[in-house]
């Protein structure tokens, strides 16, 4: 499966954030699905005005809270050997890692975050949250949405 967050041109795609990416095809979504923010945050388990912020962009998430998100709104069908975003990012960001020969230590210095983070991330021990997605992703030369396929092609 690929995540596949925008239908826009690429122009466009690429002056807005992942959060922001992701905020707008999570709203697009569930108006297409005539759903309420309140009706999508009791889906999915959180309050109704968490899912204002994040339509807005204004509140960075996690991949395991847009995971819930992508689920409440029958969006995502987990199949095959990695069964989570968080665990697929894992796995796809350290074959990139290792394939570009860079050190956990290296790639940390490059996205700007702590080593031991980088380490917690790729064993999938910690929730990564979108903007470290996209740090992450901008220091290996990725685009967020292939680290999160699970046919990466490396």
């Amino acid at each position: 499966m690929t995540l596949r967050l925008m239908n826009e041109p690429s122009s466009s795609l690429e002056r807005r954030t992942f959060r922001q990416r992701c905020a707008a095809e999570l709203k697009s979504k569930r108006e297409t699905a005539a759903l309420s923010q309140e009706s999508l945050a009791e889906r999915a388990g959180f309050h109704r005005s968490y899912v204002s912020q994040v339509e807005r962009a204004v509140q960075n998430m996690s991949l395991d809270n847009l995971e819930r998100l992508h689920l409440a709104l029958n969006l995502t069908q987990l199949s095959g050997e990695i069964k989570s975003l968080r665990m697929r990012f894992a796995a796809n960001m350290k074959r990139e890692r290792v394939s570009q020969g860079l050190s956990q230590e290296k790639l940390a210095e490059l996205a700007g975050l702590h080593r031991t983070y980088v380490s917690q991330v790729e064993r999938g021990v910690t929730s990564i949250s979108l903007d470290n997605v996209e740090k992450l992703a901008a220091a290996l030369g990725r685009d967020e949405e292939s680290l999160l396929d699970t046919h990466m092609n490396v």
